[in-house]
C-alpha cells in the first residue's frame, strides 16, 4: 500500500497542468504549419513584413500575441475560465483545416471552433480589460461588456467592435471586409485582412492570401 501512495505522490508532483500558454504554443505551431502549407512562398514571406518570413516570426506572433498578458490576468482574476477540452478541439480543428477555409489573420484563428477562453462578465457590466473576459466576447472602450452583433447586422463602433466571427464594424454593419481586388486603406478593410501597397497618400489593394493556389 505504501508504494502505491508513494507512486501517486510522485506522479502528482510531476504533473504539469495544461494551461493557456501550452494552448497558444500548440495553436501557433498549427497555424504556422497551415500557413506554410496553404501559402505560396512569396505570400508567406510577404505576410511577415517585419521579418524574413521564417517560422520563428510566425510562431512568435501567434504564441505571444499582444493580448496574451491580459488573458493571463483575466484567468488569474477568474473573469476568464480556460476550458482545456475546447483548447484541444481548437488546435485539432486548425491542424485539419482545408486551405480553402484557412485564413492567416489572427482575428480568425478561433473562428474554427469554440474559444477555450470563456468570459464571465455579462453584457453591460464591467470592468473588462480584454474581449475574452466578456460572455459576449466583446469589451467596449468604456471597459464594459458589449452585446455581440452577428455578421451582416447593423452595428455601431463608437464604443469598440461588437461584431462576432472575426468581422469588423464598417459603414454601420458587421462585415468581414472587401474582397480581393478592392481598394483599401488598412488590413481591416479586407476580408483576408491583407491590404497590400497602402501608404500615407495612396490606397492599397485587398489581396486574397494563402488559399492553397
Amino acid at each position: 500500500m505504501r508504494w502505491m501512495v508513494l507512486v501517486s505522490l510522485v506522479l502528482g508532483a510531476c504533473y504539469d497542468p495544461y494551461d493557456a500558454d501550452d494552448y497558444w504554443s500548440e495553436l501557433a505551431n498549427a497555424h504556422c504549419t497551415a500557413m506554410e502549407y496553404c501559402c505560396t512562398r512569396a505570400e508567406y514571406t510577404d505576410w511577415w513584413t517585419d521579418g524574413d518570413g521564417d517560422r520563428q516570426d510566425c510562431y512568435q506572433a501567434h504564441a505571444d500575441a499582444v493580448f496574451t498578458d491580459a488573458i493571463r490576468e483575466g484567468i488569474r482574476r477568474h473573469t476568464i475560465f480556460f476550458d482545456e477540452a475546447r483548447a484541444h478541439a481548437c488546435v485539432s480543428a486548425l491542424e485539419n483545416i482545408a486551405c480553402t477555409q484557412f485564413e492567416p489573420a489572427i482575428r480568425y484563428r478561433e473562428t474554427y471552433c469554440e474559444s477555450p477562453f470563456i468570459g464571465q462578465i455579462p453584457d453591460g457590466d464591467g470592468t473588462c480589460y480584454t474581449d475574452h473576459e466578456c460572455r459576449s466576447g466583446h469589451c467596449g472602450l468604456d471597459n464594459h461588456c458589449l452585446t455581440a452583433v452577428a455578421p451582416g447586422l447593423p452595428c455601431s463602433d463608437t464604443n469598440g467592435n461588437p461584431c462576432d466571427g472575426g468581422a469588423y464594424c464598417h459603414g454601420g454593419a458587421c462585415t468581414f471586409g472587401s474582397p480581393a481586388g478592392a481598394s483599401c486603406d488598412s488590413d481591416s478593410d479586407c476580408a483576408d485582412d491583407w491590404c497590400k501597397g497602402a501608404g500615407l497618400f495612396q490606397d492599397g489593394t485587398c489581396v486574397q492570401a494563402c488559399d492553397g493556389v
